[in-house]
């Protein structure tokens, strides 16, 4: 059984004297923790998983959990920061992973909402992956290095793993800095094919969490699950490919095709096109209102030339882009600009 941090069981022990008024003498008598060790500075670790399972227990029992601890967590789009790493609340859930395996799969239900990021799992040779691909040109050098980054440095001391039980893949083309990734990780890579990928040996994904703790792991879990089918809900397909388009545009300067959207989102082309129709819109619709919108925004700054505002948005020239704005607003990108003005 694992060993609790004394901090955690110090923050528990204090919300029951805060919010349910109990004494350290309740407290005592219901888990059997000296408030004195507790308490300690000296001690990082209490002595006693059983006393720590006991308090757990008690906070179920409560109503702690369900009325202060799980609400406290808020997933959103944006809990996968630029850096590609994620936020404080996705943490929580994929901390109290009772198996790497359970680990991996919590990752993938997360990364869903993730319309920039494309990743997979298979198993591959006796051995579990977990690949990367990428939108933004940008991507191919930073988000696989900061994203695995991230995993290893969280998987490593959950799970115990050594350098024997993991290799490292980027694709062909590189990362954006080698010596910060090796000084994060201490682990070697190497460069083939054109995705990144972590391979975990095929055993190691039945290995188990060294901080597991049962009902914390039920209560997130059943958590996630909420939020995740509250945000998909909340934010259809039909934003996730506008977002997935303002991405590319904005770093490639170039409009994605519907079967490159497609691709990205492990959708095929007859169901991409059916689920935007199912949301009162189509791909044209979506790309015209996205170049439309960024157009707007770039014609507010005298800095950029209509030409220049062409080629960034990806038209073939200057009068073609001019032709398309004029389509979708009614006016032309100069008369835009000067009433704007």
């Amino acid at each position: 059984m694992a060993q609790y941090p004394n901090f955690l069981l110090h923050r528990y022990s204090d919300c029951l004297r805060t919010h349910y008024k109990l004494t350290p003498a309740d407290i005592a008598r219901e888990t059997g923790l000296n408030q004195t060790l507790v308490t300690s500075e000296q001690l990082f670790y209490y002595p006693n998983d059983e006393h720590a399972l006991r308090l757990i227990r008690f906070l179920g029992d409560t109503g702690y959990l369900r009325d202060y601890e799980i609400p406290d967590l808020q997933l959103t789009e944006g809990m996968f920061s630029g850096t590609g790493a994620l936020g404080d609340s996705a943490l929580s859930v994929l901390r109290n992973a009772p198996t790497l395996k359970a680990w991996l799969d919590n990752f993938m239900k997360i990364s869903h909402i993730m319309p920039a990021h494309r990743h997979w799992m298979e198993k591959h040779k006796g051995c579990i992956r977990i690949y990367h691909d990428f939108v933004n040109r940008q991507e191919a050098f930073v988000a696989p290095q900061a994203l695995f980054t991230m995993m290893l440095n969280e998987l490593v001391p959950l799970f115990g793993l050594t350098k024997k039980d993991v290799q490292i893949s980027f694709m062909q083309r590189g990362i954006s800095n080698e010596m910060q990734f090796y000084n994060a990780t201490h682990h070697e890579f190497c460069y083939q094919g054109n995705t990144s990928y972590l391979q975990f040996n095929l055993d190691t994904e039945r290995v188990v969490n060294r901080y597991y703790n049962p009902l914390i792991n039920a209560n997130l879990t059943a958590h996630l699950d909420r939020k995740l089918t509250e945000i998909l809900a909340q934010h259809g397909l039909d934003k996730k490919v506008r977002t997935l388009l303002q991405d590319y545009l904005v770093s490639a300067n170039s409009m994605l095709s519907i079967d490159e959207v497609a691709r990205v989102m492990n959708l095929s082309k007859s169901t991409l096109y059916r689920r935007l129709e199912s949301e009162g819109t189509s791909f044209s619709d979506i790309a015209q209102e996205t170049r439309t919108e960024l157009a707007k925004m770039l014609l507010r700054d005298k800095k950029y030339s209509i030409s220049m505002i062409s080629d960034r948005l990806g038209f073939a020239a200057a009068n073609v882009f001019t032709r398309a704005f004029k389509q979708a607003t009614g006016m032309s990108p100069t008369d835009y600009r000067n009433r704007r003005v």
